[in-house]
């Protein structure tokens, strides 16, 4: 636990925060509050399909001292998401970072996704002492074989038994936190109703919400209605809208592109890339050097909200490259406001 002179050393507890926002916005601003930082852009392992390995970028880790300034930079952030392309849990400083978070009473999420197959007792410990808020972990099956056919490299007992682990953490230490949410995406080596009935009974064994979620790829599955009833999963038209199960808290459509507007990613070296499904460094200032909201108030930002909701395609984002944004194009179902306002 925190010492008292870490304490002492709060800029801003989390109440003081929401305040300065809240005056803030009564001011007539829209101060960004959340925001996603690249903790570690390196996997160790080799999915079948990944994106990553198309789409060719530097590797690298969030280090301690930059996160540090980006919080001094940005007094109205309020939660931080940690994951992005890589696997949050090789970065070497993440303890110092979970603990600062903790300090500065700033929410810490990996929702975008981890496969937690490398997670060390200390982390473990770390991620529930330090209440990191919530994981979403990506476990593509119920059983070691059809796991390994997709996430190549991983091992489905270790992951399930770090989740175990988690638990027995959680339990001795009284906390309710990490969240924990099971990804599980139809493939063809997952579309399968015993695999999915099973997943959801260990799901639920483990205390996970599980969620399903397409592939992105285009994988369709064998029995549509099978997958409508268990997984609660529509393979409509308009595959931006039924990405993925309902999730709690979740309304209406779920786009990246609404990170944009609301909640920006950050690369891991302070490279501004806008979405979760960015993979270009956008000409942008970079975030460890400047303020968040300045930022997102450059030409490039508003170019690139404007072409989300309808406007002119901007060729340097890797947005002419995105599913989402390609479905949006083709249906015309941009980006509305109202939608941001939910």
């Amino acid at each position: 636990m925190p010492t008292a002179a870490e304490v002492l050393q709060r800029n801003m507890s989390r109440t003081e925060r929401r305040n300065l926002n809240s005056a803030l916005r009564w001011a007539g601003m829209r101060p960004i509050v959340k925001c996603g930082i690249e903790a570690c852009s390196h996997c160790q392992l080799n999915c079948v399909g990944c994106y990553m390995r198309k789409w060719p970028r530097q590797m690298g880790i969030l280090k301690f001292d930059a996160f540090k300034e980006f919080v001094r930079l940005n007094p109205s952030i309020e939660e931080i998401e940690l994951s992005n392309d890589g696997e949050i849990f090789l970065n070497p400083e993440l303890i110092e970072i979970i603990k600062y978070a903790y300090v500065r009473d700033i929410r810490l999420t990996a929702n975008n996704g981890t496969n937690f197959n490398t997670v060390s007792e200390q982390v473990l410990r770390t991620l529930v002492e330090y209440r990191f808020c919530s994981i979403t972990i990506s476990i593509d099956g119920s059983s070691p074989e059809s796991y390994a056919k997709y996430r190549r490299g991983g091992n489905f007992d270790t992951v399930i038994s770090n989740i175990q682990k988690l638990n027995e953490y959680k339990a001795m230490l009284r906390k309710g936190t990490p969240d924990l949410a099971w990804q599980y995406i139809i493939l063809e080596s997952t579309d399968d109703e015993t695999e999915i009935k099973r997943a959801k009974e260990m799901a639920n064994a483990l205390h996970m919400r599980i969620y399903f979620k397409k592939d992105l790829n285009g994988y369709q599955p064998k029995n549509p209605a099978m997958i409508v009833s268990e997984c609660e999963l529509s393979y409509g038209k308009d595959f931006s809208t039924y990405a993925m199960s309902p999730v709690a808290g979740v309304k209406g459509r779920c786009l990246p592109c609404f990170q944009m507007f609301v909640a920006p990613r950050i690369g891991y070296d302070g490279s501004f890339i806008g979405c979760c499904a960015g993979w270009k460094k956008l000409p942008a200032p970079n975030c460890f050097e400047a303020n968040l909201d300045k930022i997102m108030s450059s030409d490039i930002v508003k170019k690139i909200r404007a072409m989300v909701q309808g406007g002119p395609v901007v060729p340097e984002s890797s947005c002419v490259d995105c599913a989402f944004f390609k479905e949006m194009s083709a249906t015309k179902n941009y980006v509305r406001d109202e939608e941001l306002e939910s």
